[in-house]
């Protein structure tokens, strides 16, 4: 009798320790899942910041370009009132 006891307490122990193994498992496996996720969402945020970072480049550098062109217009407008001026006195 003391060695079926002693077998079925054994036994129940086993499949209590596999039960808490699966358990660690699982919730390992669930905050794996979780860390991908996460990731996955940090990446796609780094990846559309860089997107709008060289739009905003682009936009910049193509607005310094407008500025330097009205610079010059501006300068050749300044000459003209200047020839006009001297023509004009």
């Amino acid at each position: 009798m003391r060695d079926l006891f002693s077998t079925s307490l054994k036994d129940s122990i086993d499949r209590s320790s596999q039960t808490d193994d699966q358990s660690k498992f699982d919730e390992s496996h669930k905050h794996k899942i979780g860390l991908i996720r996460e990731h996955t969402t940090w990446k796609d945020r780094a990846a559309s910041e860089y997107e709008m970072r060289e739009k905003a480049q682009k936009e910049r550098n193509q607005l310094k370009e407008t500025i330097q062109e009205m610079q010059i217009d501006n300068q050749k407008l300044e000459r003209h009132i200047q020839e006009w001026k001297l023509l004009a006195e």
